[in-house]
């Protein structure tokens, strides 16, 4: 039977009239959810396998805006996402809805996946309707299939990923007729 537990914490801080923070933590931790996770050959037949898998995903976001003028601002956006999973009770679906114990099967499923996204966009609006766009993009993500680690080594393993970082400046301009 499949046992689910979601929670969501949201703060929204707005210290001065042009700054705003956003910070947002959620859980979610579900048990025992039946799930298809690899196919075998079989006889020369592909076979479907199941299991049981218990599943636990954590995501920190904080977000910003600070505005200094009309005309000019700058947006924040960092995440770390951390989601694990852990299969057990391994089955082959034979025909619609009968399973039996596959004779062998020995890859390990699980999975363990970190990722941090952070953005950060400046905005001017150089002329009424034209504006230019300055952006930094900064990823780090990776995926392995130890499930039994700690929150604390996970959240620490997003930052010891090895990061992508973009820069794109985009320029647009109105032309009135």
């Amino acid at each position: 039977m499949k046992r689910q537990l979601e929670s969501d914490i949201e703060i929204q801080v707005k210290p001065l009239s042009w700054m705003e923070w956003g910070f947002e933590y959620s859980f979610e931790r579900v048990r025992r959810q039946e799930a298809w996770f690899d196919s075998i050959m079989v006889a020369g037949i592909e076979k479907s396998i199941f299991g049981d898998r218990n599943t636990d995903a954590h995501n920190f976001t904080i977000r910003s805006t600070i505005t200094f003028t009309r005309e000019l601002t700058l947006q924040f956006y960092s995440q770390v996402f951390l989601a694990k999973g852990h299969y057990a009770n391994y089955r082959q679906l034979m025909g619609t809805s009968e399973f039996i114990q596959p004779d062998h099967y020995d890859r390990n499923p699980d999975f363990n996946e970190q990722s941090l996204n952070t953005n950060v966009v400046l905005r001017w609006e150089y002329l009424p309707g034209s504006t230019l766009y300055c952006v930094w993009s900064h990823t780090r993500a990776d995926e392995h299939e130890k499930y039994f680690t700690s929150l604390k080594t996970d959240f620490e393993g997003a930052f010891r990923i090895q990061p992508t970082n973009v820069f794109l400046l985009k320029a647009s301009y109105w032309f009135s007729l």
